[in-house]
């Protein structure tokens, strides 16, 4: 049988009911990247998965997706001295 409180199923509402929940291992946290890192890697991310893609589907998708997002991801590399040699190179095949 269900024993109700006095003052009925309104007081029972009215209750706040504690729930207190576990706290996170340290090995966990350690786990859970940082906002801040999420945030500045979201141009590596988009370029992975670009270029994961079968060509065909690259070309379609690039195609799709606005020149100054693109250049924004590039951006977030610039000082990388691989995606500097890229460029150079590809600026030196369009003019040939």
């Amino acid at each position: 049988m269900l024993r109700v409180k006095k003052g009925g199923l309104k007081a029972i509402a009215e209750e706040p009911e504690q729930i207190l929940a576990p706290s996170p291992s340290p090995s966990l946290m350690e786990e859970v990247p940082k906002l801040e890192t999420v945030q500045e890697n979201w141009q590596i991310l988009l370029a992975k998965a670009l270029v994961s893609m079968p060509p065909e589907v690259l070309s379609k998708v690039v195609g799709c997706i606005p020149k100054e997002l693109l250049i924004e991801v590039i951006k977030a590399r610039e000082n990388d001295p691989v995606v500097k040699l890229a460029l150079v190179l590809l600026n030196a095949q369009r003019q040939a």
